[in-house]
């Protein structure tokens, strides 16, 4: 969990550093570190918690909400991917109003979770006649075996098989639009698509496990998915961090600061072409 709290970190580091990273999609990818980030904090705290009360109850509440609010971003990254080999909407960057579209994702973004762990309080509040909000009962996570099922592991198959499909329908873009321009850009944006959805299998994977973890109470299990919860932030700071683009930044921004700090102060021109804007 701290390895992955840590490439997190240096990832949203990354792209708050370089502006060139920071187009629609490189917000879409800050978003899901952030979320992710926060998901992986609540799940450490959890761990020093040592009594149930309203710290437990209000972290169980925190914690549904987060990993959901994490995959409600891998789905807008996996179809804002999909949209952009559509017939229609080829380029990532044709829409002038980002800051606009940012904040209508994050309203999309925040609902569906907000409904879910809603439902389950009200579903708890019905069944206990007002005791109990289904949340901290019995540890600092959902109550009940049957919310777990309906709404956490049923939300994350399904969102799972929906990335999967958009997989599907956008191969054969990917495909066509290689056959008629073979660029850089086609290339990382491929990459990019199959990143959130071989994540959002990962996810899907690690919360399955979970839930076997919990219903057999195996400690292999546990710590098979504890292993697989840390990848995920250790792969994004792989796929999103360390590749070549980065690389040339951050050799460019020490090559401007050796510079400044000699008294030179030439401009410098590229050094690997044209830096995309894609990110």
């Amino acid at each position: 969990m701290i390895l992955s709290g840590t490439c997190l970190t240096l990832t949203l580091v990354t792209y708050a550093m370089f502006s060139e990273l920071r187009s629609e999609a490189g917000k879409t990818n800050i978003m899901l570190c952030v979320s992710l980030l926060l998901a992986t904090v609540i799940v450490m705290a959890k761990a020093y918690i040592t009594k149930l009360g309203i710290i437990c109850t209000t972290l169980g509440v925190a914690s549904h909400f987060m990993w959901l609010w994490m995959l409600m971003w891998m789905f807008l990254g996996t179809f804002q991917m999909f949209k952009i080999f559509s017939a229609s909407t080829r380029n990532m960057n044709s829409d002038p109003y980002q800051n606009h579209l940012l904040m209508r994702k994050l309203v999309i973004s925040f609902l569906p979770p907000l409904v879910i762990v809603g439902a389950v309080i009200v579903k708890s509040l019905i069944e206990s006649d007002g005791d109990v909000i289904g949340y901290g009962l019995n540890g600092c996570f959902i109550d009940s075996n049957s919310s777990v099922v309906m709404f956490l592991i049923a939300p994350v198959v399904a969102a799972t098989v929906v990335n999967s499909g958009l997989f599907a329908a956008t191969t054969y873009n990917i495909h066509k639009v290689r056959r008629v321009q073979a660029s850089d850009f086609t290339q990382r944006t491929h990459g990019m698509f199959l990143v959130y959805v071989k994540l959002s299998t990962l996810t899907g994977i690690t919360f399955v496990l979970d839930f076997i973890a919990f219903m057999l109470d195996s400690d292999v299990m546990w710590i098979i998915s504890i292993l697989l919860t840390g990848l995920q932030g250790v792969f994004i700071f792989l796929s999103f961090t360390c590749n070549k683009r980065v690389l040339d930044l951050y050799v460019k921004l020490c090559r401007d600061r050796g510079d400044t700090a000699s008294g030179i102060s030439p401009r410098i021109a590229n050094i690997s072409g044209n830096v995309p804007e894609i990110s």
